[in-house]
């Protein structure tokens, strides 16, 4: 049988129906556009009938007067932008095959949308320097929550009353920096709404309350000492589960060539595979010795990530090639710490801060970064400076500073490398005439000299670790943790949280407290937890809490930290010296007995499930690749015979089943407060 071909308007009313868009492989890509025998310009009025673009699954309704968007789904309509006065009037539409472009003159701004695949693409170019807010989304009424990406994952209910709250506190997250992955999506009923920004520069996402509800606004910077970057953002419909966005954005990477698995890191350098089953310790004083290693290995640990920060001027106890060659005999990874990002003069009152932030004094202050204003940009604390990553690429061509420290590690065997702050994404601008910068080129000189390093045949890892560098690491230290303005102005309190000192009592590292309630709402409640940058990231790199957040730091919260990261399918990670690891030798060995092996097969598989099994949200389920469930219950009450703060793991196509049910703090242990909760 032979079938009519369907008109523009019969496949404009069936999307208004619910129907779906047919096709025979090669999309049709059409714009629903209004016939008229007026000028382009008189469409553009007030009442002028949207613009419609027909995608694969749903039919965007776009106002060039206001850039308001609607998308039309299963017969439903949204809106995924809100109407925004802040243009001017449209002008110069043209419409083309797929999409169209107009322009605001008042405002020097270029506009076009365009179909890709299922998502529709807009573009904004500026003629001249400015900022814009848009798109607003969350407005709908249909919109239950926002998710998005602050490190590893958030699910804010819109109406939810902590997170207005909240929100008013700890508002904009730059799209580079504080967000892990450059996206966000909205809960719907049936769906979720996803948006992607190609481009995570020059962006802040913003969580703001309007009428008593959350939304979301995107704040674009046109600069033009960055060249103007335009605001490029995909926006579509995902899956309905809570981690749908997430999968549309690996979807993306995957699309576009920027995915590498881990696999594929381990085919080539095969030492990475003993990341997988690897508990993650920083080792401090005497634990740098052949008699903690001796421990470790008794305790049976088989594999381990053994991390080092030291300087032979100061520290009585070194990381030594007998040291490198025993942890590798018993199948460790030993790694340095460096970090290529501050530099202190060696001049200071107190000497430099860190060992790894000092460099040849000639380069101070001639390396630092210049602010706009003429200022020296200070360095972490305020010590020092921030070292200019162009100064120091210029630096590489002669003398070679970085590269020469970095092979000095390898020449003590060490086969691993921790690079502090590259990866994190807080990238600058240097005003200084002698080694100009653009946050753009920051960015691409810490990608250049992590791929210089990973060619040294070394396992790599950086800081919370954003989606740009994942292809370029092995491992991940900061993720999982909760990174907003709230959580720092608590972690950099001394008094409370902890410093860099050498007394164990008020060491950050070491000193074990309690969680301020807003802390642990805004950070640490599981029901506000997602696992977005897993549902990505999981089969790619190895990622773990913040290394100043060992399992027993907050004392309160062991249960439920360690609960998550198990549920998540990720590593603990330790500071520990001999007393620590005395201290906490069995809370170490009951974890590896559990992790190590189940780490060990799934390490390297995607969380393809995330699904709540309660109405409360307590009780969560995550699945990797066809192997294993992961169902954690967080609540006080049993649910389905699994004991409250339990885990099942249960591996699919078996009758098998484990359950695991991490223990609080006990007596000896520096984290115990009071009387130990019963074990379930």
């Amino acid at each position: 049988m032979v079938r009519r071909a369907e008109t523009l308007e019969e496949r404009s009313n069936r999307l208004d129906k619910g129907g779906a868009v047919a096709g025979t492989g090669k999309q049709l890509l059409v714009i629903l556009a209004i016939v008229s025998t007026v000028a382009p310009s008189a469409l553009l009025g007030a009442t002028a009938k949207p613009l419609r673009i027909a995608l694969r699954s749903w039919r965007a309704e776009i106002d060039p007067g206001t850039l308001g968007i609607r998308g039309v789904r299963n017969g439903r309509a949204l809106t995924l932008a809100s109407p925004s006065s802040q243009f001017g009037p449209a002008n110069g539409l043209r419409l083309r095959r797929g999409g169209a472009t107009w322009v605001y003159a008042a405002s020097g701004l270029r506009v076009s949308v365009t179909a890709k695949g299922d998502q529709l693409l807009v573009r904004i170019d500026s003629s001249k320097e400015q900022a814009i807010i848009w798109p607003v989304s969350g407005r709908d009424p249909a919109v239950r929550a926002l998710i998005v990406p602050d490190n590893e994952g958030l699910y804010l209910p819109v109406t939810d009353a902590r997170w207005r709250a909240i929100a008013k506190k700890s508002p904009c997250r730059r799209t580079h920096e504080q967000l892990s992955m450059p996206f966000w999506g909205l809960q719907l009923a049936e769906a979720t709404a996803t948006y992607i920004v190609p481009d995570e520069l020059h962006n802040l996402l913003c969580t703001k309350e309007h009428a008593g509800r959350l939304e979301i606004r995107l704040r674009h910077r046109f600069e033009k000492r960055e060249g103007l970057p335009p605001l490029r953002l995909l926006i579509g419909f995902s899956a309905a589960s809570p981690i749908g966005p997430a999968l549309a954005y690996r979807a993306y990477l995957k699309r576009n060539k920027r995915f590498v698995t881990l696999r594929e890191k381990i085919r080539k350098l095969p030492i990475v595979e003993r990341l997988l089953g690897a508990t993650h310790i920083y080792l401090w004083g005497d634990g740098r010795t052949l008699a903690a290693l001796e421990t470790l290995h008794r305790l049976g640990l088989r594999r381990l990530w053994l991390g080092y920060d030291q300087e032979p001027k100061w520290d009585r106890y070194l990381v030594t090639p007998a040291f490198a060659i025993r942890a590798k005999h018993y199948g460790y990874l030993v790694g340095a710490y460096e970090i290529f990002t501050k530099l202190d003069p060696r001049t200071m009152p107190d000497g430099p801060q860190s060992v790894t932030s000092t460099f040849d004094d000639a380069l101070f202050p001639a390396a630092c970064i210049t602010n706009r204003d003429g200022t020296r940009r200070r360095g972490w604390n305020r010590f020092g400076c921030e070292l200019s990553s162009e100064a120091l690429r210029r630096l590489e061509k002669t003398g070679q500073p970085l590269m020469r420290r970095v092979r000095g590690h390898v020449t003590r065997g060490v086969r691993s490398i921790f690079v502090d702050e590259d990866a994190y994404g807080d990238f600058f601008a240097d005003y200084d005439p002698r080694h100009p910068m653009t946050v753009a080129r920051d960015r691409d000189n810490r990608l250049r000299r992590l791929a210089q390093i990973r060619k040294l045949g070394l396992v790599l890892g950086s800081e919370t670790v954003t989606a740009r560098f994942v292809p370029a690491l092995h491992f991940n230290h900061g993720t999982l943790t909760i990174q907003n303005p709230l959580y720092f102005k608590w972690n950099r309190n001394k008094a409370i949280f902890g410093g860099h000192t050498k007394t164990r009592a008020t060491n950050i590292f070491f000193k074990s407290i309690a969680t301020p309630n807003e802390i642990k709402e805004a950070n640490f409640n599981p029901i506000y937890r997602l696992p977005l940058f897993q549902a990505v990231f999981h089969d790619a790199i190895v990622s773990t809490d913040r290394y100043e957040l060992s399992p027993v730091k907050l004392n309160d919260l062991v249960q439920i930290r360690e609960l998550l990261r198990m549920l998540y399918n990720l590593p603990q990670v330790w500071s520990l010296d001999r007393a620590e690891l005395a201290m906490h030798a069995r809370r170490l060995k009951e974890n590896d007995r559990v992790f190590a092996p189940l780490h060990r097969r799934i390490g390297d598989q995607q969380l393809t499930r995330f699904e709540w099994l309660s109405a409360d949200r307590l009780v969560q389920r995550t699945r990797f690749g066809q192997l294993v469930e992961l169902t954690a219950n967080f609540g006080a009450r049993p649910h389905h015979g699994l004991a409250p703060l339990c885990l099942e793991i249960h591996w699919l196509g078996t009758k098998k089943r484990q359950r695991y049910c991490p223990s609080a703090c006990r007596r000896g242990e520096d984290c115990y407060a009071g009387p130990t909760r019963r074990r379930h």
